[in-house]
């Protein structure tokens, strides 16, 4: 009898033990190989933003935005995801949503397309926008003026003094 309890026992804690191996290799395996290093996000980003400076210099302007507002969508939509799983603490959502006012401010103009764009639209929803008495004279500032400017023809004189090129439309890009 006391041999089957112990065998018993013997087969139970290295069943657990195996597991618990287990569940340590695969965490081990799920951060190596299926999340990137930073090293490898940041090259990613610095190939992106390349490929728009080379539709910039070989003046294909419209290519270029359509890149960077795709790469943009890309990074709200997977902040999004991250939001929805495990919402951020307090001040770590305070400093996202500073850094995130000027893709909210710029989505008020030219709205995010394709598929994450309902995840996009419903993030940034949550970020406070821009104070209509600010007088900032950033370019996003300055792009927001002259879109509030388009949209208040009549009563705003900065929009008869913009160039008409200036204010380029978003294009419907779906990739």
């Amino acid at each position: 009898m006391k041999s089957r309890l112990l065998i018993v026992t013997v087969a139970l804690a290295s069943f657990v033990l195996g597991a618990f191996g287990m569940a340590g290799w695969c965490w081990y395996a799920y951060t190596r190989w299926m999340i990137p290093p930073k090293e490898v996000e940041m090259a990613s980003w610095a190939a992106r933003d390349t490929r728009a400076l080379a539709h910039l210099r070989l003046n294909e302007p419209k290519e270029a935005i359509r890149a960077l507002e795709s790469g943009i969508d890309e990074v709200v939509s997977s902040l999004a995801l991250w939001d929805e799983e495990s919402p951020p603490k307090e001040t770590t959502r305070t400093a996202r949503d500073r850094w995130l006012r000027s893709v909210k401010v710029y989505h008020e103009s030219y709205p995010a397309c394709g598929e994450g764009a309902e995840r996009v639209n419903r993030l940034l929803a949550q970020v406070p926008g821009r104070s209509s008495t600010s007088t900032c004279k950033t370019s996003i500032c300055r792009l927001d003026d002259l879109h509030r400017a388009a949209v208040k023809a009549d009563t705003n004189p900065a929009a008869t003094n913009a160039p008409e090129n200036q204010l380029i439309q978003r294009s419907t890009f779906k990739p």
